[in-house]
């Protein structure tokens, strides 16, 4: 039997955005945009200081970006 994330992503693979009910498609983009203003209003506060402190210290053979810094790895 395939696991629970195995199902989910053979279902997320298999499903087109126009089979999507259009209030599903409306509530995905709500918690997107509510994701992204929590980001942003957080991002001066410590902890994600520190999370952006610990993540630019981390050395690692893929490219990669800080979300809010100039900070990335090349290749």
């Amino acid at each position: 039997m395939a696991t629970l994330g195995r199902r989910i992503a053979d279902w997320v693979h298999g499903i087109s955005y126009a089979a999507l009910p259009d209030k599903t498609v409306h509530e995905a983009k709500r918690r997107i945009l509510d994701s992204i203003g929590t980001c942003l209003g957080a991002y001066h506060v410590r902890p994600a200081k520190v999370a952006r402190a610990v993540a630019q210290s981390v050395v690692d053979t893929r490219a990669g970006i800080v979300w809010g810094t100039h900070h990335s790895d090349p290749a």
